[in-house]
């Protein structure tokens, strides 16, 4: 039978060996038995992530994240109308919905944040890929829970019916070899810098399309994107004075820890707050995930960094990103693997995805606090129609006072559970 192995790290001569070691510790076979305290950083995926059903399995075998997604949920019912344990139980497509999916991708952040940091496992720093940005700054104190609710969900909900005909493009080019293109689309801008040789474009349909055919006689590959509006461009404007009046009726904070902006490409100075401007900002400018990722990694010099999310993708970007000789080991909380002949009620299995008879193999970010229940305890909780309601919001999890205080990400209450 499969058993559950804790992620470690060795004692090493020098830094590099240890970083060495702790990768080899979550993606081998071999698992290292001595541990270190290491505090990670949390970074929180953006939109494209999504898919129905995600971390249904965690949902329906994990008491503690099932009591954040349920909370939550009861933040976010007052503007989605639609509870968003429902959309990830039920496998709806409508979270590829842009009014579903930012507040369905910032529940499922805020869950998986909030039972790690039960078990004890707490970031000492946060960067958030655009709508990642939200749980991010909830994890930092920064915004509670109800408050971040309310700004992801209207912004979900104002971009959906915004005009349609804009369009992204991911391009596997440097900006500045594309600068040019750029400028001579007025409709067209930079929607994300994602890393050296990849960014992304947003704007007009038809101007896009005029560029890809460009990029292509250069032999610049890129991907037209499937999304239902051009984010982070101008042609978000239409929605920003209603979001600014929202905005400005939201208590904004400073968070207590940290904090890698993706909007400013660096971090927030001290005492400099999530306020009603940044989050403007946040609708039309770029995504600045490569600048912010560089002084994140280049400041801390993290041992690991967790990607919160329901699949990764962020991974992949801080790899490139991250000097080969100094990058830390790269953790998704959830990640999908390839089918197993094997019953996923005698196993951890695929948590991070919709229930199936013979599910997908997984590696399962977990803790002490997230046991699985009893055999045949994996059936969906019964909810009653008034269990998820506006106004019955409870006290959203906090982070402690002390913001300073160690937390062993590679402690006993810190587990990845391997199905091979």
């Amino acid at each position: 039978m499969t058993q559950a192995r804790h992620c470690t790290t060795r004692r090493g001569p020098n830094r590099s060996q240890r970083r060495s070691r702790s990768r080899s510790t979550f993606t081998g076979r071999v698992f290292l038995r001595h541990t270190i305290a290491v505090r990670p950083v949390f970074a929180f995926t953006g939109q494209g992530s999504q898919f129905p059903g995600m971390t249904a399995r965690l949902y329906l075998e994990h008491p503690r994240y099932r009591h954040h997604l349920e909370a939550a949920a009861e933040a976010l019912l007052p503007y989605t109308g639609t509870s968003v344990v429902d959309l990830i139980v039920d496998g709806d497509v409508r979270v590829h919905q842009t009014g579903f999916t930012q507040p369905t991708l910032f529940a499922v952040q805020y869950a998986l944040t909030a039972a790690l940091a039960d078990a004890g496992v707490r970031p000492r720093a946060v960067i958030g890929h655009s709508i990642g940005e939200f749980a991010a700054s909830v994890a930092t104190g920064a915004l509670e829970l109800a408050e971040a609710a309310t700004l992801v969900a209207t912004r979900g909900v104002l971009m959906q019916y915004l005009p349609t005909g804009g369009g992204m493009l991911a391009v596997s080019a440097a900006a500045r070899d594309v600068e040019a293109l750029v400028a001579a689309e007025p409709d067209v801008g930079f929607g994300a810098f994602n890393g050296p040789a990849s960014v992304t474009l947003s704007g007009e349909l038809r101007a896009l399309e005029r560029i890809a055919e460009e990029l292509a006689a250069r032999s610049v590959r890129s991907t037209a994107l499937q999304v239902s509006h051009a984010f982070h461009s101008d042609l978000m404007r239409p929605m920003l004075g209603t979001y600014t009046r929202v905005a400005a009726q939201v208590r904004h904070g400073i968070p207590r820890i940290p904090f890698y902006s993706t909007v400013r490409g660096r971090p927030l100075k001290p005492g400099e707050a999530l306020d009603t401007g940044y989050w403007i900002r946040h609708i039309t400018e770029p995504v600045r995930f490569a600048p912010a990722a560089a002084r994140l990694l280049g400041d801390l010099r993290p041992a690991a960094v967790v990607e919160i999310g329901p699949k990764p993708v962020l991974t992949g970007l801080l790899r490139k990103i991250a000097d080969p000789q100094d990058a830390p080991a790269l953790l998704p909380a959830c990640r999908t693997r390839t089918p197993a002949p094997r019953s996923w009620t005698s196993s951890p299995g695929d948590c991070c995805r919709r229930p199936r008879p013979r599910p997908s193999r997984a590696v399962l970010l977990s803790a002490s606090a997230l046991r699985p229940p009893a055999a045949g305890g994996a059936a969906r909780p019964s909810r009653s129609p008034g269990l998820v309601r506006p106004g019955l919001l409870g006290d959203p999890a906090r982070l402690p006072r002390d913001p300073d205080r160690v937390h062993p990400v590679a402690a006993p209450s810190f587990i990845t559970m391997v199905v091979r």
